[in-house]
């Protein structure tokens, strides 16, 4: 077993989604960054669940520049489970989930064209959304930023909206995101009213959230000549990075996240493998593992696949977007504190309470790092790996297409 750190140059994806944001009343007033397009697979290229899928990326590229409207979802595969290094020529292979979205030709074309640092696709890869530090209100515009890719790759698009989804998500605007997941903003609320309990504070908790692959040992063995398995998928996991201490246009201190956010991360990791996730952060994990492999197969220093070369669909993001802001204000009904006589009259003193809660946050999607773990000797089931590579490069000299299935 070999365990080997990518090269010094190897950029990992930050897909920084920082948008620091305060959370205020009415949702209706936030506009929305443009909705990414999550594609279904269509029943034209539905496959059985026992089908082997694979794919050429040198023929994939052919067909996208042909129009080939299969082509933009990689015949129907969506869960990928090696890859096969022949030629100049990179095979992906595995099966299909019905229950997950179409994976995009173009997101896989974004990943390798940045793993092999092509024009415009240098660095580290991701969007930032920013308060505009030159507004009156920093916290109702805000700034968007693309790195390690251009502005117009349809995955800047994806991972933007993700990033304002979750925000909402946290300050609880939109429940239907992760359904049954309470907001980390609800968790920090008042006991009782906040009238005769607990007054909640000024500020609520402020904190930075990531969405982060996990590192998953083990991960990957070459069982075959050119051939490696993906053994464990990597998994998304929602972490509380730190509490902001400077109403979150500043820096805070690492490890002092309050339970409300911690909760708040567990449960959203929960959901973020269940099943029936929102396709959208389905599409989110699904990129990730199309990172995966395009780390994978720079790491394994095969050429530059043709599709790396291949010209993307344009999308493009804006600007800037609306924050999306909230808060709670609540006055209480007048407490009656003391009542005296004098020259029969009768002088009541009342007090009056009331409290306010304001949200700041920022979230963070990337990969922080990658360590490629490859088990170089896979004995257990060599024999059947071989086979596997065998049929699936007899299938590929037998058609033209550039995705087939083996029975």
């Amino acid at each position: 077993m070999k365990t080997s750190p990518l090269p010094r140059w190897f950029a990992p994806l930050t897909a920084v989604l920082f948008a620091e944001l305060g959370f205020c009343p009415s949702p209706a007033q936030a506009a929305a960054p443009p909705t990414p397009e999550v594609v279904s697979l269509p029943p034209a290229l539905a496959a059985r669940p026992d089908d082997v899928l694979a794919v050429s990326l040198a023929r994939l590229a052919d067909a996208l520049a042909t129009g080939n409207p299969s082509a933009s979802m990689l015949g129907g595969l969506n869960r990928i489970a090696g890859v096969i290094a022949i030629d100049r020529d990179v095979i992906l292979f595995g099966t299909q989930d019905g229950t997950l979205p179409a994976l995009a030709a173009a997101n896989l074309a974004v990943a390798l064209k940045n793993a092999w640092a092509a024009p415009g696709f240098e660095g580290e890869l991701g969007v930032s959304i920013d308060p505009d530090p030159s507004a009156a209100d920093p916290w109702k515009s805000h700034l968007t930023s693309v790195f390690g890719m251009p502005p117009t790759a349809p995955m800047a698009r994806l991972l933007l909206h993700a990033d304002w989804l979750l925000k909402r998500a946290a300050a609880g605007l939109a429940p239907e995101v992760f359904p049954g997941v309470l907001g980390s903003f609800e968790r920090g609320g008042p006991v009782g009213d906040g009238c005769n309990g607990v007054m909640p504070t000024a500020s609520a908790a402020q904190h930075r959230f990531e969405i982060v692959s996990q590192k998953l040992p083990q991960r990957f063995a070459q069982c075959a000549p050119g051939m490696v398995k993906i053994l464990r998928p990597m998994q998304a996991v929602l972490t509380v990075a730190q509490k902001l201490e400077t109403g979150g246009l500043g820096g805070g201190r690492e490890g002092t996240a309050e339970p409300a956010a911690r909760n708040f991360a567990n449960e959203v990791t929960a959901a973020l493998r269940a099943p029936m996730l929102n396709p959208e952060y389905a599409a989110v994990v699904e990129v990730f593992r199309e990172l995966e492999v395009a780390w994978l197969l720079r790491y394994l220093d095969v050429p530059m696949p043709v599709l790396a070369e291949a010209q993307i669909e344009l999308s493009g993001v804006p600007e800037r977007v609306d924050g999306v802001t909230r808060e709670d204000r609540h006055e209480c009904e007048p407490r009656l504190v003391s009542r005296t006589v004098l020259d029969g009259r009768v002088l009541e003193r009342y007090q009056q309470r009331s409290w306010e809660r304001r949200y700041r946050g920022g979230v963070r999607i990337g990969h922080p790092s990658l360590t490629v773990d490859l088990v170089r000797d896979f004995a257990p089931d060599a024999d059947d790996c071989s086979q596997l590579r065998d049929r699936i490069l007899a299938a590929r000299s037998g058609t033209r297409g550039f995705a087939w299935k083996i029975r």
